[in-house]
């Protein structure tokens, strides 16, 4: 802890949890508004630092739809192991529930607003409330109910040709964007990936810049484990 601030390197058990979000990246390239695009970085980011907080781990970059949590990295932690899988299932339960609630939910109330028409002709009630207030005020005579009659049993069903109004180009445009998000977010998975093994760790740089560092094969180590989990979900499927 005393020389945590200044240049140092050292050996020391490390546990990384690395979070992958396979197929993440292809869904913000196809996000049209950038505050949709904000909005799903910040989802995960606020999960992330939640999970960060709750365990004491160590945030590390995101890059390549990935991320990792790092215990007794920066400061000393006892029972880091179970930490790291306490974390591991914290970050995939609660970024299932955003995925699978608040982005799925997201994506369908604004299909259904795309979808929405105005009505355009008289409702079946108020046309029949008319009807029978014009009956009370008028008597009509017997030859007229069978006319009355008559004509309501011709206008009862909607003529064969009566379509709803069309859509027009920009709410199809929009339906077939959010049919394509919400397939693009139904694609995207979720892996963890644990490891924990001996790591050379440290501040270096100069005095006036310094950069934490975790040199390990941890990173390779993980990538296998992502790689062959994500070939046996393909063999299965």
């Amino acid at each position: 802890m005393d020389h945590l601030f200044s240049l140092f390197l050292e050996k020391k058990q490390v546990t990384i949890v690395n979070l992958v979000l396979v197929g993440f990246s292809e869904l913000l390239k196809n996000v049209s508004n950038p505050n949709d695009c904000l909005t799903l970085l910040t989802d995960v980011f606020e999960q992330i630092a939640y999970v960060s907080r709750t365990t004491n781990g160590f945030i590390g970059s995101f890059e390549n739809d990935s991320i990792t949590l790092s215990f007794n990295f920066t400061t000393p932690q006892l029972k880091h192991q179970e930490k790291g899988a306490q974390a591991g299932k914290l970050i995939l339960d609660k970024l299932t529930l955003v995925k699978e609630k608040k982005w799925s939910s997201h994506v369908i109330k604004a299909m259904n607003k795309c979808s929405r028409r105005s009505p355009t002709t008289t409702s079946f009630k108020s046309s029949t409330q008319q009807q029978q207030h014009c009956s009370k005020q008028q008597q009509p005579s017997k030859q007229q109910k069978l006319l009355t009659t008559a004509s309501k049993e011709v206008h009862l069903s909607p003529p064969a040709t009566s379509t709803p109004p069309p859509h027009s180009q920009e709410d199809e445009e929009h339906e077939e964007y959010y049919e394509k998000m919400k397939r693009l977010l139904d694609s995207v998975k979720l892996h963890i990936a644990i490891c924990s093994q001996e790591c050379i760790v440290g501040n270096i740089g100069s005095s006036e810049l310094k950069s934490t560092v975790c040199i390990s094969s941890a990173s390779h180590n993980l990538e296998l484990m992502i790689h062959t989990k994500t070939l046996h979900s393909h063999c299965c499927e």
